[in-house]
């Protein structure tokens, strides 16, 4: 598999600041345009560390975003004692590639698992091994089994497709068993979501929604889903323009198609909340006053019909990139929202934060600047890759204040103005920002070595048995 070499953060700060030093003179200035700081205020000795990831969960239909439909009420709940990132990114739409990018610090191309399936370098410094080595017990309960070449590094994994109950109540298991002022780092990860359009094929297993009527009457639910997913703008006894949303070319012919999509991904998501709040009350009464950090996010989102597509793995666009992200901490944190774009990268030096190293195979930032609030000028890009496997090659995307640019390397790029374009349906690359932000984009590429091509996205080594497992999900053709 192909290595890169990894450059520190400052020097990418430094690249970064050289090339906002030529940004249009309506940009900020190099002074305005900071990463945060690396050392904040004391963080307390942790007993426990736990990351919780919710696969394919899209930020906005997380209803602490202002989504419609009550799909999260124990995040909600928890957002009010927290501190939540609004404008969160993975680094890639992939969930083996994204999770490696939590546990590293390093983006996909850098840490080489660009598919599902591939292996982790365990010669990359990780997480896992930071907290193990500081005296942590670890371990990982991941409700799916073929990201289990990324967990060789947990001292105890637990794999294998189950429900998000099962997941949390032998991840509690787990905790209650050990000894008393043990410390420990846990990561639970729940698939459940993914699973939303496999409850069409066997609806006996689907969960019922929380709320069984949309929160809107007639029209209005799907003309508000319709404005927030780039859909039709169509009434129900209107023509429906017919599109093809996956591989299989599988029509999308009438309202009530997507609809029921959403329904189907809603309760799933009200599922998700639910199993992290048994899993936080469990824990809450195993760990008693115990200083502990929780991190809730998701792996990447789902396109659920935006840009006629309903998965993840093959866009880059903000319903699949954008996801959310709490920080919850005992002894409490002061609850505040982040505007600032932040990266799922930089989520490797915010966990270990407390142990009082620095990797610097490590090129991301802590975020507990953001976090406590003491850094309040935050801006720095956010850069997200679609995994380089069929006809589509390299495409990246960086997200900068409201802008967003695609290089793609075999089609041609694409901008967007997020501000005024939300769902990135009208690309404008003759704006002025356009060649800004592609300078910018190449500027992140370079800093880390980046070469067209040079990602190994080889599944010759992979076992029948994972071959199988991902090709039931869809990910192999």
């Amino acid at each position: 598999m192909a290595r890169t070499a990894v450059r520190p953060a400052s020097c990418i700060a430094a690249l970064l600041g050289c090339l906002w030093s030529c940004a249009p003179t309506e940009d900020p200035a190099p002074s305005d345009v900071v990463a945060p700081a690396q050392d904040q205020e004391a963080l307390p000795d942790y007993r426990a560390v736990i990351l919780v990831t919710i696969d394919t969960l899209r930020a906005d239909h997380v209803s602490m975003n202002g989504y419609l439909r009550e799909t999260t009420p124990f995040l909600d709940d928890l957002a009010q004692r927290s501190v939540v990132f609004d404008n969160a990114q993975a680094t890639m739409p992939f969930t083996g590639p994204s999770h490696s990018s939590m546990l590293t610090g390093l983006h996909p191309f850098q840490h080489g698992v660009m598919i599902n399936g591939q292996s982790l370098n365990p010669e990359i410094p990780n997480v896992a091994q930071r907290f193990r080595d500081a005296g942590y017990k670890t371990a990982a309960f991941v409700s799916t089994g073929f990201i289990r070449n990324v967990t060789s590094s947990f001292e105890t994994v637990v794999l294998g497709k189950r429900t998000g109950r099962a997941t949390m109540k032998q991840a509690a298991e787990w905790v209650e068993g050990l000894d008393a002022d043990t410390p420990f780092f846990l990561w639970v990860h729940l698939f459940n979501v993914h699973e939303w359009e496999s409850e069409k094929k066997s609806p006996q297993n689907r969960p019922s929604l929380a709320e069984a009527s949309p929160p809107l009457e007639g029209d209005a639910w799907y003309d508000y889903l319709a404005e927030r997913h780039g859909w039709p703008m169509v009434k129900a006894d209107d023509p429906f323009p017919e599109f093809a949303w996956d591989t299989n070319q599988a029509i999308i012919n009438n309202r009530d198609q997507l609809l029921e999509t959403v329904d189907l991904y809603d309760a799933r998501v009200q599922y998700a909340d639910g199993s992290v709040r048994i899993l936080f009350k469990r824990l809450n009464a195993a760990l008693g006053s115990d200083p502990t950090l929780w991190v809730i996010t998701a792996d990447h989102g789902e396109g659920l019909g935006s840009h006629s597509y309903k998965g993840h793995s093959s866009q880059v666009f903000q319903e699949q990139i954008h996801v959310p992200l709490i920080v919850f901490q005992q002894p409490a944190l002061a609850p505040r929202h982040v505007q600032g774009i932040v990266s799922l990268v930089d989520l490797a030096p915010t966990l270990t934060a407390s142990l009082g190293l620095r990797d610097d195979a490590w090129e991301s930032l802590s975020l507990w600047p953001l976090i406590h609030g003491t850094e309040t000028k935050f801006s720095r890009p956010a850069l997200a890759q679609r995994s380089p496997v069929g006809s589509a090659g390299d495409v990246f995307a960086l997200m900068s204040e409201g802008r967003k640019y695609f290089y793609r390397v075999r089609y041609d790029d694409a901008y967007y103005d997020l501000t005024a374009d939300p769902q990135e349906l009208s690309s404008n690359l003759d704006s002025p920002d356009a060649e800004f932000m592609r300078a910018l984009l190449q500027v992140q590429l370079q800093s880390r070595n980046w070469k067209a091509g040079d990602q190994d996205t080889d599944m010759s080594g992979f076992s029948e048995e994972l071959l199988q497992e991902l090709k039931a999900l869809g990910y192999v053709e």
